[in-house]
């Protein structure tokens, strides 16, 4: 999960995902950094 998270985030920044505002942007970074933080608190 948190590899599919992270290929977006890339696919975003290099401007291969259309219509994402900077907000959404935002919104989709702080979730995949919660979802990081969980998943290292449970290693």
């Amino acid at each position: 999960m948190l590899k599919a998270l992270n290929e977006t985030h890339t696919a975003i920044e290099n401007g291969h995902v259309g219509l994402i505002n900077d907000q959404t942007r935002k919104e989709f970074d702080s979730l995949r950094d919660k979802f990081q933080d969980f998943v290292l608190s449970n290693l």
